[in-house]
């Protein structure tokens, strides 16, 4: 296997014990700068070609590396991996349009197109040319090391609430997310407490660490890695699993990791019933269904033990395949890819 890719600070030493070949820096939210970056590439490919030369599929894991892909590719068969959808595909300007087009004649050469959610495909891929490109769905699940079955994830005992704890994981780019928990935290005066781990964007919230500073209980731990998450978990009774980032859109329709986290780890997700982790959810009668966030203050005012533990436990009852991914899955995935070559 072979790795190559950009990155926005300087590239790790290994990535799961590949060293990976840089194709350069970019910026989150700089998307000319990352336009020309991959323009580099497209137009002097040597590096991504060297990195690349004796693989037999090359995988994509985003629009701007699969038109390197296809540049390096030959006859070689590429596939692309795409985990959201872009509002910059969406807008309706002149340079939408012509991403559109410029994503149309790539997905026209595409044997293949990886998803994490149905609601990409119902709402985005259904609406695309997407040529023959077979279209397969592979959710965030959490991915189990070699020769581990579920047994491996344990999710540990949590305090009685309240105080209720709600973590938020994960790549932290919602203003409005935070403006809510702030709010409901405030609003319960040390009955509610906010745990938020991860990245925040500095795009999106330049002032992430002063507005977390001044909310009252609410605490920001920093950035972390999968061996924490047992811990973490195991201190908030919900996960929220809202994001209005790109409301009506990607964030309406994407399935993200910490819905599969939370459950995993008996952390009752909070969703909101219009959105895809809602429809998820639903499916399996679990989590903390709402259609406004208004709904909250109200819940949490009568919220006890026994309510608790009734809305944990229809989520320990969600099947432990369809939250995590095991040697059989991965074996599964690695014969498809094997025949798409």
């Amino acid at each position: 296997m072979r790795l190559a890719g950009f990155r926005r600070a300087e590239p790790p030493q290994t990535v799961a014990g590949i060293v990976p070949h840089d194709l350069g820096k970019t910026a989150d939210g700089a998307l000319v700068q990352r336009a020309l970056a991959v323009l580099r590439n497209v137009v002097v490919p040597g590096e991504a070609q060297s990195a690349m030369a004796d693989a037999d599929i090359l995988v994509a894991r985003n629009l701007e590396s699969l038109a390197i892909a296809h540049r390096i590719a030959g006859s070689r068969p590429v596939i692309y991996e795409c985990l959201d959808i872009h509002r910059s595909l969406l807008s309706k300007s002149s340079a939408g349009r012509l991403i559109r087009k410029i994503e149309a004649s790539l997905l026209a050469k595409t044997k293949a197109i990886i998803t994490s959610s149905p609601g990409f495909i119902r709402e985005y891929f259904d609406h695309r040319p997407t040529g023959d490109a077979e279209i397969r769905l592979i959710e965030n699940k959490i991915l189990l090391a070699s020769g581990e079955d579920s047994s491996a994830i344990h999710a540990k005992p949590k305090s009685d609430g309240p105080p209720w704890v709600i973590g938020w994981f994960g790549m932290l780019r919602c203003e409005r997310t935070l403006a809510e928990l702030a709010d409901l935290a405030a609003s319960f005066d040390g009955a509610i407490k906010v745990h938020i781990a991860g990245k925040p964007s500095p795009a999106e919230l330049p002032d992430f660490a002063a507005r977390v500073e001044a909310s009252p209980h609410c605490h920001f731990s920093g950035p972390y890695s999968p061996a924490d998450l047992p811990d973490m978990y195991a201190k908030c009774h919900f996960a929220w699993a809202i994001d209005w980032f790109e409301e009506g859109q990607n964030s309406e329709w994407l399935l993200p990791n910490r819905l599969y986290e939370a459950t995993a780890y008996a952390t009752v997700p909070i969703v909101l019933r219009r959105h895809e982790v809602g429809r998820w959810l639903a499916q399996k009668n679990a989590g903390l269904q709402i259609v406004e966030t208004s709904e909250l203050k109200e819940f949490f005012g009568n919220l006890d033990s026994a309510g608790y533990k009734a809305l944990q436990s229809n989520v320990s009852a969600i099947e432990d395949h369809a939250i995590m991914m095991g040697d059989t899955q991965c074996n599964e995935f690695v014969s498809w890819l094997e025949g798409m070559a």
